[in-house]
């Protein structure tokens, strides 16, 4: 008699591609499938599939009302926690995947930012490939409906310095700045970033202004804070453009100025503060664009 004869992983991948292209995926090589938004990849050393998600919303997604988790879900398992439940009852086809398969998910940092939605799972059968594709598909389109207002989603459930930055975004769009993502604002060659991490923001130039006021001091670096003067004449200088400003900082706030190395070259400034308030972004960016019009000045 003939033994019984387990089919590789690899038949079952190459079974599964027809099923793969009819939800929209696009093959790139052997090992991995693609749409705008999901990726499924085959991976010859352990015989299994692995797809994920990452991408965002406008701040408004379910999974931005529950920000900075990250959890498991598996077939049969059951889900703890009101975010978990609602996953699990969007992921029902999670069942019919091998009892090894895992759904795991990283909600926003901030609303607005991205999250990650992966599933890893033996690949049994060429049908599981499919689910595996069919359930992040479905997941992500109910992760993305609105669930609330704009910058409201969360707002109860952010660290203080993460719902200041929320709050500053209509100022900082009013100085002229544009969103790039839920942590960074650009405009003229400002950058205008929030730390998730430290709670704090840093603002930054780097840019030739030949003829400005950095050119007479060329090649110096120094740090500058609300109070206290400079050492040498140009700090002092530099100082007395954004004093108000940084005054109006938290006292750990401060302004790094680097000059150019030869007059016309690149000159740098970043600044870095916490954020205990919505205005203090604004204040910190409003500095920025003061001082470096006032810096490029002959």
């Amino acid at each position: 008699m003939f033994g019984h004869h387990k089919i590789p992983p690899a038949q079952h991948w190459i079974a599964a591609a027809p099923a793969l292209e009819q939800l929209g995926l696009h093959r790139i090589d052997a090992e991995l499938y693609v749409t705008d938004r999901l990726y499924v990849r085959f991976d010859l050393s352990d015989g299994g599939v692995r797809a994920w998600i990452k991408s965002h919303t406008g701040g408004t997604g379910m999974l931005d009302g529950s920000p900075r988790q990250a959890f498991e879900l598996k077939p049969g398992g059951s889900a703890h926690g009101e975010l978990a439940a609602w996953i699990a009852a969007q992921a029902g086809e999670l069942a019919a995947l091998p009892k090894h398969a895992r759904l795991q998910i990283t909600t926003p940092d901030i609303p607005g930012s991205d999250y990650e939605l992966t599933i890893t799972c033996p690949l049994e059968a060429p049908e599981h490939a499919v689910i595996t594709a069919r359930v992040l598909l479905a997941l992500d389109d109910a992760v993305r409906r609105p669930a609330g207002p704009a910058g409201i989603v969360a707002a109860g459930r952010q660290p203080p310095a993460a719902a200041a930055w929320i709050a500053a975004a209509p100022a900082l769009e009013a100085l002229g700045l544009s969103r790039v993502d839920a942590e960074l604002f650009t405009g003229d060659s400002l950058y205008v970033t929030f730390d998730v991490a430290s709670g704090g923001v840093h603002a930054w130039f780097e840019r030739a202004a030949p003829g400005g006021l950095l050119d007479g001091a060329p090649n110096q670096s120094f740090e500058l804070r609300a109070g206290h003067a400079g050492h040498s004449e140009i700090a002092q200088r530099v100082l007395a453009i954004v004093q108000a400003e940084l005054a109006a900082l938290p006292k750990q706030a401060r302004l790094q100025v680097t000059t150019p190395e030869i007059p016309g070259a690149m000159y740098k400034l970043r600044l870095t503060t916490p954020l205990a308030s919505a205005d203090q972004a604004v204040v910190a960016a409003r500095a920025m664009l003061a001082l470096d019009s006032a810096l490029r000045r002959p």
